[in-house]
């Protein structure tokens, strides 16, 4: 995903802007308050860059954005599947309601796409500041770090030692014979149909939220269509996603010399909450 700056040590304003949206996006999702170790693994930012960019956008009023002390017990397991569970239930019952309206198939897959794209466009939105998004589109790569946030169907385990594992998980690849990391696919373990063949609403609206997610945060035009569904004998039921993005009217990086700094990184990464 690309290297994350720390905000402590360096002076570029935008590397603090990317972290503070990063934290911004992150802290909307939760229900309870984190602390900054949690933080850290649920973002993947440095603990250092999550303690000095708080410090700018709260000053001394950290735990009023969700931030907790190290110690502090405000969350437990079952609160925690229950939000996750609730996430990926209230999309599914939205792909159920739309199955009921008197109209064509096809007029229903669009309004889940544009659904699921408006619910998570607008919550980037929120989190985004104008020098934020001049940063995603500048740095595209990393950018990509707030898909796995704004995707909102990821479910979370939690063993007995208490680590947290994701059910969820991206795998970004390169399609076969091509070095333009503009055209790539997404694996997603598992998807919202849960590998229901017959009821492809779900999966219409994945497309609306990572159309919603690429777009907001890099702000390419971006285009995810559905490929295959298939069962991994290790990872279990997936679907996978064709996403093309393209130059779109903000000013920023070219999609040229986006392409090069993509290739300078691993064509395969896993993005996971």
């Amino acid at each position: 995903m690309g290297k994350i700056h720390d905000c402590s040590l360096h002076s570029d304003k935008l590397h603090c802007s990317h972290s503070s949206e990063t934290l911004l996006l992150l802290l909307s999702r939760s229900l309870w308050p984190l602390t900054i170790k949690e933080i850290s693994e649920l973002s993947g930012l440095h603990r250092n860059t999550i303690r000095g960019t708080l410090k700018g956008l709260m000053g001394t009023k950290i735990k009023a954005i969700g931030v907790k002390k190290e110690g502090e017990n405000t969350k437990n397991t079952k609160i925690d599947q229950y939000y996750y569970s609730g996430i990926n239930d209230f999309y599914r019952s939205i792909a159920v309601a739309i199955e009921k309206l008197p109209i064509s198939h096809d007029l229903k897959g669009q309004i889940a796409e544009n659904l699921a794209f408006n619910l998570v466009n607008d919550r980037l939105k929120d989190a985004f500041s104008n020098r934020d998004r001049e940063f995603s589109h500048a740095y595209p790569l990393e950018a990509l770090l707030h898909v796995k946030i704004a995707y909102p169907f990821t479910d979370i385990d939690r063993d007995k030692d208490g680590k947290v594992y994701a059910k969820t998980k991206f795998k970004l690849r390169a399609n076969k014979g091509k070095k333009k990391p503009d055209n790539f696919n997404l694996r997603l373990h598992s998807c919202l149909c849960d590998g229901n063949k017959d009821f492809h609403l779900p999966c219409h609206m994945v497309i609306g939220a990572l159309e919603g997610a690429f777009q907001g945060s890099t702000g390419f035009k971006t285009k995810v269509k559905w490929v295959t569904a298939g069962v991994d004998d290790r990872a279990g039921s997936f679907c996978e996603y064709n996403i093309t993005l393209e130059e779109g009217d903000k000013k920023g990086i070219s999609m040229k010399d986006w392409q090069k700094s993509f290739i300078k990184t691993p064509m395969e990464r896993f993005m996971v909450l």
